[in-house]
């Protein structure tokens, strides 16, 4: 039997990350630097404020998110109430430096949709949500202050041409959304599914361990660590077709004696693990036992089980080890046996 080290939670590219936000930190700097250079050069009009009040916001504006990419973003860091605002500040700023001009039909406002648009499969999807509807909020409200603070320069058919150009991109942004979410989910699916089972493989397996961590509920749960008996004999005597056959045939099996809402995953080679929720000692033991029997009577081969549950900890890597060691001695105690620490109930 096989044993294979721990692993963490899937994650993202540093590398590819890293590109993105620098990317995204040129783009807003070159933005900040040509209005900031415009108006003090006398290029670009602001009529509605003073031209160092426009320029000392967008500039300071910049220089704070430059400050958090170089010292949060770039070191695998977060601040989520700062996360949380950042669509809405950096279309907020496009928005200011537009109305600052006091003129409708300023070519700044098309950065505002146009900046969305550039977005799409740049950023993550969540914030990216935030985009679309804010940004058609953006452009009306900054219409509207224009016409307020400069109502000699406004035009209403161009502000409904304008909102019409807005509604189109917010229109297309979000068709382009849920594409990207089915692609994603997609993607996912694939990422986080074994090919040869059809079960969740080690990666999704980890991902959900890593979420029961982080819960705030202390629902419990149960993991077993289920191994094939002697399966390289199987694969010597039948072969290797074979074994993947009886892989995939076993696999139907457990996954058809789990609740829905129970995770099932490949963990490497011949072995598999089970998370059941909301599962006591006695109800994983019943599993496991359903498991191991259906196996031994429809497969020419058998397996081991080790059950542990969260009633031993508060740790699932810690659950998840006792449940191997479990394993390990249903293994040395003869295999095609269910073992559990006896004190949780029955067991084999």
């Amino acid at each position: 039997m096989k044993r294979h080290p721990q692993t963490t939670l899937f994650t993202p590219a540093r590398s590819e990350n890293r590109d993105i936000q620098l990317q995204l930190l040129m783009v807003q700097a070159l933005f900040s630097t040509l209005y900031c250079t415009g108006v003090i050069s006398g290029f670009i009009e602001v009529r509605v404020l003073p031209a160092a009040v426009a320029t000392l916001t967008v500039g300071g504006y910049q220089l704070a998110y430059a400050a958090y990419v170089v010292f949060v973003r770039l070191r695998e860091g977060r601040i989520d109430w700062v996360e949380r605002c950042l669509p809405g500040a950096i279309l907020t700023c496009l928005a200011f430096a537009w109305v600052s001009t006091g003129e409708l039909g300023s070519p700044i406002w098309v950065v505002l949709p146009v900046f969305v648009i550039a977005q799409a499969g740049r950023i993550p999807l969540v914030r990216y949500t935030y985009f679309i509807p804010y940004m058609f909020v953006a452009v009306v409200v900054a219409t509207l202050l224009i016409y307020a603070l400069s109502p000699e320069a406004f035009s209403w058919s161009t502000a409904i041409l304008i909102w019409a150009i807005a509604a189109g991109v917010a229109i297309t942004a979000a068709t382009t959304l849920k594409q990207l979410t089915a692609a994603d989910n997609r993607a996912r699916s694939v990422a986080e599914t074994d090919a040869l089972t059809g079960v969740a493989n080690r990666r999704r397996f980890f991902r959900q361990l890593e979420a029961l961590a982080t819960q705030e509920r202390n629902d419990p749960y149960a993991i077993l660590m289920m191994d094939m008996d002697n399966f390289k004999r199987l694969n010597d005597t039948g072969g290797h077709l074979y074994g993947d056959e009886s892989l995939e045939r076993a696999a139907q099996i457990a996954k058809r004696c789990l609740n829905e809402g129970d995770l099932l995953a490949r963990y490497g080679g011949e072995e598999f693990v089970a998370l059941l929720y909301g599962t006591d000692a006695n109800g994983a033991f019943v599993v496991a036992e359903q498991i191991r029997a259906q196996i031994a009577s429809k497969l020419p081969i058998t397996i081991s089980v080790g059950v542990a549950t969260s009633s031993q900890g508060n740790d699932p890597t810690a659950i998840l080890q006792l449940a191997d060691q479990q394993l390990l001695l249903a293994k040395r105690s003869g295999k095609n046996m269910v073992r559990m620490r006896p004190e949780l109930g029955t067991a084999a």
